[in-house]
């Protein structure tokens, strides 16, 4: 999932210096911050932890809602449960990609507790790029403080485009 892959990027960047810049789009830095949307779920997703000991199938969660009418952070148990969400990631359809629209329940427990905060101030000297999509309602202050805290040069914000998190 892309903010498992954002964080995976940033620790990466971090730890191997042999890495010569990382690109992260959408950036999602700290799983805290989806967790306090999320607190009525972890309940359910420990209780599918037990699940998946038992041998069982993993239980899944959509990213986004089923259609924009439905993208409603109070009535969809969605990831990301926005209007903005469901029209961004909706443009993977778009792009050849082959996507699919859910993640384990073990996936976003691992989102939920993911910080890549925590290691990005070690990014630094390695070049640093945030593509945060124009007008993106889930990228908040707290998440560009830490590109801040990166002691990084360059922030980009561009409307429309596909999401490849990639590595460089």
């Amino acid at each position: 999932m892309q903010a498992s892959l954002v964080v995976n990027v940033i620790y990466a960047a971090a730890i191997d210096k042999r890495i010569k810049a990382a690109i992260i789009q959408c950036p999602a830095v700290s799983g805290e911050v989806r967790s306090l949307a999320f607190k009525d779920r972890i309940p359910t997703l420990l209780e599918d932890r037990r699940h998946i000991t038992s041998g069982l199938d993993p239980p899944t969660v959509p990213l986004i809602a089923a259609d924009r009418e439905s993208s409603d952070p109070t009535t969809t148990n969605a990831m990301f449960p926005t209007k903005d969400a469901y029209d961004l990631m909706s443009l993977q359809k778009t792009c050849g990609s082959r996507w699919e629209n859910h993640i384990t329940s073990q996936t976003q427990l691992h989102m939920l507790s993911f910080e890549g905060q925590s290691m990005i101030h070690r990014v630094s000297p390695t070049p640093l790029l945030f593509v945060v999509p124009g007008n993106d309602v889930l990228f908040l202050l707290h998440s560009a403080l830490s590109f801040d805290i990166g002691r990084q040069r360059f922030c980009a914000s561009k409307p429309g485009y596909c999401l490849k998190p990639t590595l460089y």
